[in-house]
């Protein structure tokens, strides 16, 4: 079938992908805080799903080198690659008029067109518009390479921990199927620890641990509540170096050996380094309660703290008008159990489940002025 970029059948065949199980590339190393590079050749052990703005793959070193990497790399590791020929382009300008490239990685018949277009910007307005959409595809793979390296970098604290172990970064020039340009042809990637686990998304909650016989990870209420705990300080200690990650996803935290005490938080490809954000932590919160591994407490110091001369007749009023909030956080307390008071106590309490977590999290960040406007008593 011709396309807008074939004109025979052989063209609209998809090139080669070097990342593949076996296949062994070389890459130009260089070990994160040394002056120099080395040329590794590795094998491809497994070939992770493509994500949308990379490929991951687990690989070894081959026979012979160990000597030379060693205190560098352990036997195994992930190279990230940032390599957009083998990634589908999913801007709406493809979608609109390119579902070809939109749907699938870059094909012969595509590879030629982008070439003649590199060589001299040329041709009618939709191919044109074709070409600078695939640009601006290439700007944004590498704009997520560099800021997944600067995240590493500005977390260094947490590597090996909270976060996988950062080894350096690489290039990998394909020795054909390239772009025939020396910028564009070299594909930058880097090394991070590979962490055995699995991700939030792949547990059941369901009684009893271990697994079941279809081969789904099982998580008991209790475990999971413990590991929400562990992965709300993750976010916490990333926040606080810094890092604002903008792709929070239930695919995007592990539990290092399936241990709910050691979730390990990946993929900062468009996180930011300028500052923390507060909503991160918040965002972790929303995630855990989707997945109903826990239900973090709302803004305590507004269920939690009396007005001088009302009493908690505000958060009384506001309960009784949200009836889906007040069922999903709090138990009403007994009437001989409120106290006599003046002032009118409160009628709920936060439910015995309810994740208890810090105000400080929805504070961090704000004028001093504006917290103490928020926690006023109403």
């Amino acid at each position: 079938m011709h396309t807008l970029f074939s004109t025979a059948e052989s063209e609209d065949a998809t090139i080669p992908c070097p990342y593949v199980e076996n296949a062994v590339i070389q890459l130009n190393f260089r070990p994160e805080g040394q002056p120099t590079s080395l040329k590794l050749d590795v094998r491809f052990v497994k070939v992770f799903k493509p994500f949308t703005m990379s490929e991951a793959a687990v690989v070894e070193l081959v026979p012979g080198l160990r000597p030379v990497v060693e205190g560098f790399l352990p036997r195994q590791f992930v190279v990230k690659f940032s390599d957009l020929r083998h990634m589908r382009n999913e801007l709406p300008c493809m979608r609109d008029n390119a579902r070809e490239r939109a749907d699938a990685p870059w094909t012969f018949g595509f590879r030629s067109f982008f070439l003649s277009m590199l060589r001299g910007f040329q041709g009618d307005h939709l191919r044109r518009l074709i070409w600078a959409a695939e640009m601006d595809h290439w700007e944004e793979v590498i704009g997520c390479h560099h800021r997944e390296v600067a995240a590493y970098r500005a977390l260094e604290p947490l590597q090996g921990r909270s976060i996988p172990k950062f080894f350096g970064t690489a290039t990998y020039v394909p020795p054909q199927n390239g772009m025939d340009d020396a910028l564009l042809s070299t594909v930058p990637c880097f090394f991070m620890e590979y962490v055995e686990g699995a991700s939030l998304e792949e547990f059941e909650l369901v009684n009893g641990p271990g697994t079941d016989p279809s081969g789904a990870l099982r998580l008991t209420d209790e475990d999971a509540l413990r590991a929400s705990h562990a992965i709300i300080e993750v976010a916490r200690s990333v926040r606080n170096l810094g890092v604002s990650n903008n792709d929070i996803a239930a695919y995007n935290i592990l539990l290092r050996n399936l241990d709910p005490l050691d979730p390990v938080m990946i993929d900062f490809g468009y996180a930011k380094t300028d500052g923390g954000a507060r909503q991160d932590v918040c965002d972790v919160r929303g995630l855990l309660a989707t997945l109903k591994w826990s239900l973090s407490s709302p803004y305590r110091a507004r269920s939690e703290t009396p007005n001088p001369l009302t009493g908690f007749k505000f958060m009384n009023n506001l309960l009784e008008i949200a009836p889906s909030h007040r069922e999903a956080f709090f138990d009403e307390i007994p009437e001989e159990l409120r106290g006599i008071h003046t002032w009118q106590p409160a009628r709920w309490k936060l439910k015995p489940s309810v994740l208890r977590t810090s105000d400080k999290d929805q504070e961090w960040g704000l004028d001093e002025k504006l917290v103490k406007l928020i926690r006023a008593p109403r």
